[in-house]
């Protein structure tokens, strides 16, 4: 909890702080969950995790949404596996799942049965990102995509440097 506040107050942290926060955050969870789910966490060799700087927290809505609601309405064992990679001067995030996979009414799900609920994370991500772009003069975002008939999902994100 300590980390994510002092993170909360810069706009940008080292890769490697914002992926420990992450670690601890899927540990923290994968605790609630009874080990429902493994996770990994892979980085390229060729990036200085401690010089690279990263929005904080960036990913945490899409791992959130991976493992509530993808892995908790799985049976049996689920995994996560979270990536990080540079293409050209991007660098690129990603998530990946093998949970149930997202509602056909385009990823809203009905909260109380009558209407289809935002996702207030990934409404909040996609502002930070379109704010990091304009100042970076740069492009930022992410996109998501179902990845088999198995209902894995991909989230990415990326940002310039």
């Amino acid at each position: 909890m300590r980390l994510v506040l002092e993170n909360s107050r810069h706009n940008e942290v080292p890769l490697a702080q914002d992926l420990e926060t992450l670690r601890l955050y899927m540990e923290l969870e994968q605790s609630r969950m009874n080990g429902k789910f493994e996770f990994s966490i892979e980085v390229d060799p060729g990036i200085d995790q401690e010089a690279m700087l990263v929005p904080p927290l960036v990913m945490q809505p899409f791992v959130e949404n991976a493992i509530w609601h993808g892995i908790s309405r799985k049976e049996g064992m689920g995994h996560i596996k979270l990536s990080v990679s540079k293409t050209d001067e991007r660098l690129v995030m990603m998530i990946e799942d093998d949970g149930v996979g997202r509602q056909p009414c385009g990823g809203k799900e009905p909260h109380d049965g009558s209407s289809p609920k935002t996702s207030l994370g990934t409404a909040i991500t996609r502002d930070r990102l379109a704010l990091l772009g304009k100042q970076r003069g740069g492009e930022a975002g992410f996109g998501s995509r179902i990845l088999s008939m198995e209902h894995a999902w991909k989230w990415r994100c990326r940002w310039q440097e």
